[in-house]
């Protein structure tokens, strides 16, 4: 990854970031940046260089993170694969600096650390491939796989990029045009097989192991908001008499999805401005339940005053 980087031009940076941001990949910039003077050990240096090298990887292999042209189930599967993968390349490099005796990550990382319990997975399944005779490199991307699924399914990951998906769609929803809905995405599965290759050996997603939709998300508030997006992007393609418009508008508001019915252009204005996508769609539901409730009660009042 490093040899990769070095021949796409990428420079390591001391960068100055926020507390809680150890390191930034700026691959328009061909810059990687870490802040070291948040004085982390070096196993966590090496675990934030390793994940910024792997997204510049995913880069350079011509892997599409984003599109709005995707469905929203598509660009969640290759999302997710990307920045699963990232965290699981951590877990490799510090295993094999582990190994090499450069660090010693029970040593170095907290319990509480989520590179700590993915790295004792890792060490589990790792050892038990060597056992039936698996080689160095395939035991390692079995070991992988494993954690690779697992960082799928937690919960910060999942909430955090879904969030991103629901903000990049929304910002994103007036580039769409009519023509859009014919386009194919081939690069989806591409996209997922390619997260967790970083050179010839080190291979270890797979679209056939993506979990099913429903099984990515944290909250029954985000799976509707990212359904919403999706019947806003139909929408916005098809146009709002489209037979296929109305039914699916039809189907979400059957099953309790209210979020089809906010001010998109303004809920757009909300979230460029900094607000969160979930709580800004919350918030349009919110008023507009107190807006009717306000004018029920009004004319009530109007009329018992006749």
């Amino acid at each position: 990854m490093i040899m990769s980087a070095a021949n796409d031009g990428v420079t390591l940076c001391d960068m100055k970031l926020s507390k809680n941001n150890l390191g930034v990949n700026r691959y328009n910039l061909r810059q990687i940046g870490i802040d070291y003077d948040q004085k982390k050990n070096e196993a966590r240096n090496l675990a934030t260089l390793a994940h910024e090298l792997a997204h510049n990887y995913q880069f350079v292999s011509g892997v599409r993170y984003y599109d709005v042209k995707r469905s929203m189930e598509e660009n969640q599967k290759t999302v997710l694969a990307m920045e699963a993968a990232a965290p699981t390349a951590e877990v490799i490099i510090l295993f094999k600096a582990d190994q090499s005796g450069e660090i010693n990550w029970r040593r170095d990382l907290d319990e509480w650390d989520f590179r700590y319990s993915w790295l004792e997975k890792f060490d589990k399944h790792y050892k038990r491939a060597i056992k039936v005779f698996y080689s160095e490199q395939d035991a390692i991307n079995y070991a992988a796989n494993i954690v690779w699924k697992e960082v799928l399914k937690t919960p910060y990951i999942q909430e955090s990029y879904n969030t991103n998906i629901a903000r990049f769609t929304l910002l994103r929803l007036k580039y769409l045009k009519a023509s859009d809905l014919y386009h194919i995405s081939t690069t989806v599965e591409t996209t997922v097989n390619l997260a967790g290759k970083f050179n010839d050996n080190v291979d270890f997603t797979s679209i056939k192991d993506m979990p099913s939709s429903d099984k990515l998300y944290q909250s029954d508030k985000m799976r509707k908001l990212h359904e919403a997006l999706e019947w806003f992007r139909q929408k916005k393609m098809r146009g709002e008499n489209d037979d296929y418009v109305k039914r699916y508008y039809q189907f979400l508001k059957e099953n309790g999805n209210d979020y089809v019915d906010v001010d998109i252009a303004d809920m757009e204005c909300k979230v460029s401005q900094g607000q969160n996508v979930l709580q800004a769609f919350d918030d349009a539901i919110k008023n507009k339940f107190k807006n009717i409730t306000f004018s029920y009660n009004i004319r009530g009042i109007n009329k018992n005053i006749l």
